[in-house]
């Protein structure tokens, strides 16, 4: 261990109370126009030069039993401290009067700080220092190679100069914090898959607009930067002035606008914005997150394709079509023009299989759904309704839905004439035109399968084949017919009478 210099007896930390203010006056005067790092070196230099001890040092706590430099003097000769501290030291100890006071035997009361022993410190007086909330950030202290015969007037400077330490500490933290979360927003912004951006509203232009724009537009960042009109000009020019108005009137919504893609493609954004403003309400920026909904839209507009298709294939069915709940409530109804039913197909919806059908008829159908949603596979039900004085037999098929809904497809025929089975096969002398696409018996016994919803395991258990017999027919039947779903196929025989 280094021997500590010899000093005079007399030390200034143990001066009349009467050098206090002129310390600290000092102190302040060669500190006053500093600010940051520079200030707390200039202040632990000045502070440990005109107390006249052997080290003078502020730290902030990191977290229990841990500490890290801030900034530390320490007199020629003698080792800087660590930048960080850790197990138990000076100050960390609770003292109620924010302080501490170790006259002599430092180092053995703390053998876990080395940097104490190897300069040969014997005392050590500390004060906190608290941020605005009363809550410890550090400590700042004074530590000598002597023992101190009094805690006055050093404790008094060192109270005196604590607030403005601590509120640059505080300061630092607070810079630090927001620099800490800029990066972290920066980074999300830059990783996010949606385009982030910030107009300046005054100057007109994008000042940031991240990465994912390059993605969605086939431009470079770079490209951005340079040319400020840019984000302007790749928004569709059917769309561009209510873009423009938007940015001007700062307001906050949600809106969807078009791109331009550098390849010409065109693309479909949301933009979600929210505006930013100054003291006096003026607008100064506009800040937002631009979503493509490209892929959205066009499977929203398939799907609508989809929807009109299948819709106009089932209006076009000569049977009654409905949808139902998996409780028996109409949801959809549709009926060929000019056919007689129980209610006009508008008065469906709303209302129950039990407010509309017989009992029975009720009852037999609920079976029928609830046996078709539980096995996923279609069920069939005959019954004879007396419709106007007529009394008709009916046969629906309940197929069900992905949604847990069912599809009820029901077949009418004429009063006392029983539906005929899909497992009647055509006679050998069909006349030829009423068989125009040249099909097979075999391939006609499926058709009608298909026309009546079946699937190709249903088809194959009927008709005593394999299902990959089935398929090829099915193939078969769609390229001699020249249609390209099974749907189509059963629609356009039942449209075309290739049944019978």
């Amino acid at each position: 261990m280094r021997q500590p210099t010899s000093r005079p007896r007399r030390r200034r930390h143990d001066a009349p109370a009467t050098a206090t203010d002129d310390a600290v006056r000092r102190i302040l005067d060669a500190t006053a126009l500093l600010v940051g790092q520079h200030f707390l070196d200039e202040l632990v230099r000045h502070l440990g030069m005109t107390l006249g001890v052997a080290s003078a040092v502020i730290s902030e706590s990191v977290q229990p039993h841990e500490a890290r430099l801030v900034s530390a003097w320490t007199a020629p000769g003698l080792s800087a401290p660590p930048d960080v501290v850790t197990g138990r030291m000076p100050c960390q100890d609770p003292v109620p009067d924010g302080g501490a006071f170790w006259p002599s035997s430092l180092a053995e009361q703390y053998p876990e700080v080395q940097w104490l022993a190897e300069c040969g410190f014997v005392s050590c007086l500390c004060v906190n220092l608290a941020d605005s909330s009363g809550r410890q950030m550090g400590t700042i202290s004074v530590l000598d190679t002597h023992p101190m015969a009094s805690r006055l007037p050093a404790e008094t400077v060192l109270r005196t100069l604590a607030p403005r330490v601590a509120g640059e500490l505080e300061r630092r933290h607070a810079e630090r914090s927001l620099r800490e979360s800029e990066t972290r927003f920066r980074l999300l912004a830059e990783r996010a898959p949606d385009v982030i951006f910030r107009y300046d509203a005054r100057a007109s232009v994008f000042e940031y607009v991240s990465p994912a724009a390059e993605r969605m537009t086939g431009y470079r960042r770079e490209e951005f930067e340079r040319d400020p009109s840019l984000p302007f000009r790749i928004v569709h020019d059917d769309d561009r002035g209510a873009l423009e108005r938007m940015l001007a009137n700062g307001e906050e919504l949600v809106a969807t606008y078009r791109w331009v893609h550098r390849d010409g493609r065109l693309r479909w954004m949301e933009y979600r914005t929210v505006p930013v403003r100054d003291e006096s309400g003026a607008l100064v920026a506009i800040e937002g997150i631009i979503r493509d909904l490209t892929d959205r839209v066009h499977l929203e507009t398939a799907l609508r394709e989809t929807e009109a298709h299948y819709r106009m294939l089932l209006e076009a069915f000569p049977d009654i079509v409905f949808r139902v709940s998996a409780e028996g409530m109409y949801l959809e109804a549709m009926a060929p023009e000019g056919m007689r039913v129980l209610l006009p197909a508008h008065a469906f919806p709303g209302k129950s299989l039990y407010d509309v059908l017989p009992m029975p008829v009720a009852e037999q159908t609920m079976r029928a759904i609830r046996s078709a949603l539980s096995t996923g596979e279609p069920q069939r039900v005959t019954f004879t309704l007396d419709i106007a004085g007529e009394e008709r037999d009916e046969e629906a098929r309940v197929l069900p839905l992905v949604d847990g809904t069912v599809f009820v497809v029901v077949r009418v025929n004429a009063a006392g004439e029983r539906i005929a089975q899909p497992s009647r096969r055509l006679t050998e002398g069909r006349p030829a035109q009423a068989n125009p696409y040249k099909l097979t018996e075999r391939e006609l016994a499926v058709l009608r399968h298909i026309a009546e919803g079946a699937a190709d395991k249903q088809i194959a258990k009927a008709l005593g084949i394999s299902s990959y017999t089935v398929n090829k027919h099915v193939a078969s039947i769609l390229a001699k017919m020249h249609v390209s779903s099974r749907t189509a196929a059963g629609v356009r025989a039942l449209r075309e009478g290739l049944l019978g």
